[in-house]
Parts: structure tokens; C-alpha cells; sequence
């Protein structure tokens, strides 16, 4: 191995020849890049048995711009000061990106934009020819010699691997908004024999502090623990002693405590004191008693959402919460008023005869809300039929909050809803959710519990899906103590691989399979629960 880390720009020598003045050469002591002037790919060669594995004649380019409604891919690349220069064809865009050569990978990380601003980039893209084995988690293609892995460094850049017709295609994207903006967008080259592959990404996800969880070095998905069964239950604090007997006889020794159990509202975590009646101290009473007769014990918990029943919406709501649609009211209403006319076209609302979406989780009733200033208003029916500007048989003062007189031109908001447990989503850009994972942070923390299940992170701000999913893991994970954790749940994506223990299940809810069937898929019987196999 090479002791010396090398960005090199065209004089040298590539596998099978002279490489043209304008062509770009990366590599650390695993790799070369070979990268043409025009931003299409040359070469992905393995130092060692100089193997070349990059996909030959597919014309990739290294990425790709969006700026209105053109995809515009590189083509121009140039490299100086450890700096490459990226061009675009179809728009004045240049993207430059800082490149940090490492022993283990190679990191390009997005620096500056000029010219037309994207709102949407392939970050990086490669063909490769290893077909064997692909992850699409985790982004990487391998055979029995050789893996090369594309990872991003940080939440806003998501990878994603894809099986071509011949050769798998590995990307990594990004975009402007909602979230993070494009710069800072950066990804990590990885290419070693397989059996070296964990270790290095180890190292990566340590160096650029990623979502990790691990003990003595190794990731928890990789521990023995990661791989025993446990009971998913709810029961009381005066029943641990049925549990513990249940688990003693299975040979079962963790077990997965369900939210309803303990929480009657998810957002404060307001504690229910006939199950568990000296509230945080009893249930961790529970878990110490768990532990006593050495069985793990596990949250499930809803991170991203929060109960309609909750203070952060009743008497008044927050006004943290994902917004879905957006409308402006016609004339003045008054606090009875039961029919409100819009400015705005509603066909697209819940509760609408032409609304194209038509499934809606939990039922479209739990849907069918529309918040003006302080005031939850219920609604029957979006109408008139034709016109569809109108929420009619409306109820007042939804969930406790006060009916209203409201103004011509005031905005109506519609709340992105999770009907599972009939709550509002929040905005994981906000300081409500900071507010509310530093509650469920206290909770887990002083009871010490060693698993994790995040419910419904799927239900999250869809415009930026895999970006905002993975927020709704790693912001209460870094807020958790014990390491390592078993930790899983609904949403698992790219960014999380270095954290996540286990794939998720979904347990026997009629919506899922509705939503499974209006997805395309088929369900020949009703299954107990599903396992969604994700890595």
C-alpha cells in the first residue's frame, strides 16, 4: 500500500495508455478514477489487480442538474487545487466540488454554484460491472473479490443503487429544498475487497459523524443481539411480573413495549397514571425489573407526529406542523358559520369526489381538517359539485379549540395527518421537534431502555422523503445515551445504514394493506404481520 494520497490531473499514465491532457485521474491507495473532460467516465480501476470495474460504453455522466424543467448532465469536468469543476450541458450552471482523497475512500463534497441554480442533483453517478451482489440501501454492488459503495457524508445526500440491464448504476442525489440547501451535498467513494468493506465504512461514518451505533467498534447490526426475537406488547407496571414469567418460559429475552401502554398523548408523552401510576418512576421501576431478570427492553414510540389530543394542539395548535395544502378565504366567516367558501381550488383536498388521492391512512374522515388562524375546523364534504371552492358541513372548533370570526383573505392550512394514530406531522425543520425529542430523550435516558422502535418515520415531509425520514431517527438517536441500541422502526433509508439494527414490521393494521393493494400490490391472505426485508 501507498503511503501517499494522490489527486492527479492528466499527466500520467492510465490503465491501457496515455490519458489525454484534459482528462482528470483520482485515487488513493485502493483506486483510480479516470474521469474524460467531458465529464463521462473513463476507468474505476483496483490498484491491486488493476481490474478495471467501471461499466464501459454507458455514457454516465459523472451527475446531472435539474434547473426548471430541464435535466441538464455534465459535460465538462476539470480538476485544480483540489477542486473539480463541473459544467452542464443545456445551462450555464458550474458546480465545484472539494475532493479529499482518503485511504479508504474518496470524498467529493459540493463547495459552490454559479450560474442557473439546480433545484435538484445527481451528486455523483457510476456504473460499475459488479452484478452479483447489490445493496440498494446501502448503495454498493459486490462480488466475491471486490466492492465499491458510494455513501453520502451527510443527511442531505441520498444514495441509492440500481440494477441496469447489464451493470448497476450507483447515485447519490440532492436538492435545494425544503431542508438543507444543495451546498455542502457530498458523497464517499469506497472500493475494497468485501470482507474490508464494514471496517472502512466504520471509519467513514466516524470521520463524517453519520448516524452510528455501535460497541467497541462494531455497528449493532452486526452484534448477536441484532439477530434474537422479542415479544411486542402492552402491559402495566403491576403486570412485569406476567412478562418476565412469559419470557422465562419462551426463552425470549426482549421485549418491545408499545406506546399506548404508558402514553395517553404522544408529544408531551403525557404519562397514563392507571397503568402506570407514579408516572416516569414506574415505568422505570418496569424496565429495572426487566433487566433484573436480564431482559432487554424496548420504546416504540411516534417521534415524528403528535396526537390531535395533545397540548401542542389543543386549545391552541402549533403552528409547527407540516402544511399540506394551503387555501385563502373568499369573504368574512363568522364562529358558526358551517359552509366557508375559498378563493382556491379544493378539488385535491380530502373529502373531494375528484380528488385523484384515494386512499388516505386511517380513514379520509381523519383528513377532512382545515386550521384558519387558532381553530380546527372539521368538514364534511369539498363542493360545491363543479366549482369545489367550498368546505361545507363544517364543525366548529375542532378538538377543543375555540370557534372563531375570521377575515377575507385569511390562509387556511390543511396539517399533514397521520391517521394510525390520529395526529399531526411535524416539521422536523423546526424547533417543535427538537422540543418534543428532548421530552422522549428524558424519558428513554432515565429509564434506561436498550431498544428503539420509531413508528410511522415514514409519515414525514414527502417532498424531500429519504432527507426528513432519516432526521425523524438520527435527532432523537443522538439524544439517547446507552450505545449500542437496537434500533429500528418504519422509515428505514440510505442514510441510516451505519445506524439502523433491524429491518421494521408492520403489524396488522387494515390501512397498510389497503395502501399495499392501492400500490399494485396483491394480498391472497391477512397476514399477522409483514417482515420488511430492507438491507
Amino acid at each position: 500500500m501507498c503511503k501517499t494520497l494522490t489527486i492527479i490531473s492528466l499527466l500520467t499514465l492510465a490503465v491501457g495508455g496515455q490519458i489525454p491532457a484534459a482528462d482528470v485521474v483520482l485515487e488513493n491507495d485502493r483506486v483510480r478514477l479516470v474521469i474524460g473532460a467531458d465529464a463521462q467516465w473513463q476507468a474505476l480501476v483496483d490498484k491491486v489487480t488493476s481490474r478495471d470495474y467501471y461499466a464501459a460504453g454507458k455514457k454516465i455522466p459523472l451527475a446531472t442538474v435539474r434547473v426548471g424543467n430541464r435535466s441538464c448532465p455534465a459535460n465538462h469536468a476539470s480538476l485544480a487545487d483540489g477542486r473539480l469543476a463541473l459544467k452542464f450541458d443545456g445551462c450555464d450552471t458550474e458546480c465545484v466540488y472539494q475532493v479529499t482523497p482518503n485511504p479508504d475512500w474518496i470524498a467529493f463534497q459540493l463547495q459552490r454554484i454559479s450560474g442557473a441554480r439546480p433545484s435538484h442533483l445527481t451528486v455523483f453517478s457510476v456504473g460499475v460491472t459488479l452484478t452479483n451482489r447489490v445493496g440498494p440501501v446501502l448503495n454498493a454492488a459486490w462480488n466475491d473479490q471486490y466492492a465499491i459503495c458510494l455513501r453520502g457524508i451527510n443527511l442531505q445526500t441520498h444514495g441509492q443503487a440500481a440494477r441496469r440491464r447489464d451493470f448497476v448504476e450507483l447515485m447519490a442525489s440532492s436538492q435545494d429544498e425544503p431542508g438543507p440547501k444543495l451546498e455542502g451535498s457530498g458523497v464517499a467513494l469506497l472500493a475494497a475487497p468485501p470482507g474490508e468493506l464494514r471496517a472502512a465504512l466504520g471509519r467513514l461514518a466516524a470521520a463524517y459523524d453519520l448516524p452510528r451505533n455501535e460497541a467497541d467498534g462494531i455497528a449493532s447490526h452486526d452484534l448477536p443481539i441484532a439477530r434474537q426475537s422479542y415479544w411486542f406488547l402492552n402491559f402495566a407496571e403491576n403486570e412485569v411480573d406476567k412478562v418476565i414469567e412469559c419470557c422465562r418460559r419462551t426463552g425470549f429475552r426482549q421485549v418491545m413495549l408499545g406506546s399506548s401502554a404508558w402514553c395517553t398523548q404522544v408529544g408531551h408523552y403525557t404519562f397514563n397514571t392507571t397503568r402506570y401510576p407514579d408516572g416516569l418512576e414506574s415505568l422505570r421501576r418496569t424496565v429495572a425489573k426487566l433487566h433484573q431478570a436480564g431482559i432487554l427492553v424496548g420504546m416504540h414510540t411516534f417521534a415524528s407526529k403528535i396526537s390531535k389530543t395533545d397540548a401542542y394542539v389543543t386549545p391552541v395548535p402549533d403552528r409547527r406542523f407540516v402544511v399540506s395544502r394551503t387555501a385563502t378565504l373568499d369573504g368574512d366567516i363568522g364562529a358558526n358559520d358551517t359552509t366557508i367558501r375559498t378563493r382556491t381550488d379544493l378539488s385535491q383536498w380530502p373529502g373531494s369526489p375528484v380528488c385523484k388521492q384515494k386512499f388516505w391512512e386511517g380513514n379520509v374522515t381523519k383528513h377532512q381538517e382545515v386550521v384558519i388562524n387558532d381553530e380546527i375546523i372539521s368538514y364534511n364534504r369539498i363542493g360545491p359539485d363543479g366549482k369545489w371552492d367550498t368546505f361545507e358541513g363544517c364543525r366548529r372548533g375542532a378538538w377543543k379549540t375555540r370557534a372563531a370570526a375570521h377575515k377575507a383573505g385569511t390562509e387556511c392550512r390543511q396539517y399533514a395527518v397521520d391517521g394510525g394514530i390520529n395526529g399531526y406531522i411535524v416539521d422536523l425543520d423546526s424547533t417543535l421537534f427538537d422540543e418534543t425529542s428532548s421530552r422522549l430523550a428524558e424519558i428513554f435516558n432515565t429509564c434506561q431502555f436498550d431498544m428503539v422502535y420509531f413508528d410511522g418515520s415514514e409519515d414525514v415531509d414527502h417532498r424531500r422523503y429519504s432527507y426528513y425520514s432519516a432526521k425523524a431517527h438520527a435527532v432523537p438517536m443522538r439524544k439517547f445515551t446507552k450505545r449500542p441500541l437496537i434500533h429500528q422502526g418504519g422509515g428505514f433509508v440510505n442514510e441510516l445504514w451505519h445506524s439502523f439494527t433491524r429491518d421494521a414490521t408492520i403489524d396488522q393494521y387494515p390501512g397498510t394493506y389497503l395502501a399495499l393493494i392501492a400500490w399494485g400490490g396483491r394480498l391472497q391472505k391477512w397476514p399477522t404481520w409483514i417482515t420488511l426485508s430492507a438491507r
